[in-house]
């Protein structure tokens, strides 16, 4: 997996309409990319 950890944000509880028009899932994390910026959310179990 590539390496973002110099420009990445780090989120919780992510809004899933943002997942839906920005980012992906992926393994139970979502990466949304924004103004060529990529940020990690996680979404904690609950």
């Amino acid at each position: 997996m590539e390496k973002f950890s110099d420009f990445c944000d780090y989120y919780f509880d992510a809004d899933p309409e943002k997942l839906n028009r920005f980012g992906f899932n992926l393994e139970n994390n979502v990466w949304v990319r924004e103004n060529r910026s990529i940020h990690k959310i996680e979404i904690m179990n609950k």
